[in-house]
């Protein structure tokens, strides 16, 4: 039986450190909501959306991080996390979306991953096992819609996109979907392989992470009053 624990744990019961990395990763999730507070006078409709997403996330993050210190597994959080962030993301996304029939068939993918998401968990037979199946879905349909997205906005645009919201906030979702498409479908492969090899490979998760919250807090430096 696989001892599904947190990768953290792994490597402080064993003989290697945890990378410096990882507590970047850690702290650059608190960067955007930061920023957004900061920001806050500034905040559109879908940043304020943004604003709460990014502040649940890292409550998120925080107690898989309190979990992990506790020596208690945290995956099954991440399969919750998993549905919280494409309705959340796909949400804010919509708001770019100029077209009514696109924008209506964009937000109803939200309850048809709900279906997903619970016909996955019915069929799982341990719920603190990592999902990668759904989890790969989630991020393939995000990528699918956020390249879209961008695409149009950038054909639409008259101007540069470097200075708004909307491109940073896709590019985020782009690199942290397709950065971790690979590593979250293979996850439970991953753990069958030797723990330092293991580390390498999850260095990409934490990289992206961190680029992630980078674009999205040049995303909030980048508001405007309303």
């Amino acid at each position: 039986m696989v001892r599904r624990v947190n990768l953290i744990l792994r490597l402080e019961e064993s003989s290697l450190s945890v990378p410096f990395i990882y507590y970047l990763s850690l702290g650059s999730n608190a960067l955007p909501p930061l920023i957004g507070f900061y920001r806050r006078k500034e905040l559109h409709a879908e940043t304020r959306v943004m604003f709460v997403f990014m502040t649940i996330s890292l409550c998120i993050t925080m107690i898989g991080y309190i979990l992990a210190e506790l020596k208690i597994s945290n995956l099954w959080l991440s399969n919750i996390f998993f549905l919280f962030e494409y309705a959340f993301l796909t949400w804010i996304i919509s708001y770019w979306i100029h077209s009514k029939k696109i924008k209506m068939l964009v937000l109803l993918t939200i309850p048809l991953i709900l279906c997903m998401w619970v016909l996955a968990k019915l069929l799982m037979k341990d719920f603190l096992k990592f999902d990668n199946y759904f989890s790969s879905i989630e991020k393939l349909f995000l990528i699918i819609i956020a390249c879209y997205v961008l695409f149009q906005l950038h054909k639409s645009s008259e101007t540069s996109l470097i200075r708004t919201v909307s491109l940073w906030i896709l590019a985020g979702v782009l690199i942290t979907c397709a950065g971790n498409l690979l590593i979250f479908a293979l996850f439970n492969t991953f753990i069958y392989i030797p723990l330092e090899d293991f580390t390498k490979v999850y260095s990409l998760h934490w990289s992206s992470n961190i680029l992630m919250n980078v674009c999205y807090s040049l995303g909030f430096l980048c508001l405007r009053r309303p």
